[in-house]
């Protein structure tokens, strides 16, 4: 369940603010039910998040696209730079 904050700001001609809106929507969400429990669930710890659920990745590379145009040209334009 979580919050969303949805702040309206309506200032008179002197720019003070005379209303301010606040929206509440709780809603189920399901994506962290997979993830591994830590720290992270009650505290914002970026570093106990990965440690318990990183998984590394041992397939290839086949699942990249190639460079686009725009890149082949500014990498172009660079090797000229170097």
């Amino acid at each position: 369940m979580y919050t969303i904050y949805k702040y309206t700001r309506d200032e008179n001609e002197r720019g003070e603010v005379e209303r301010v809106e606040r929206l509440f929507l709780q809603e189920h969400m399901t994506y962290w039910r997979n993830f591994k429990s830590g720290k992270w669930e009650n505290e914002i710890n970026v570093r106990d998040f990965i440690v318990n659920n990183y998984t590394e990745y041992t397939g290839d590379d086949s699942f990249l696209s190639g460079p686009t145009q725009d890149t082949l040209d500014l990498w172009q334009q660079l090797s000229e730079l170097m």
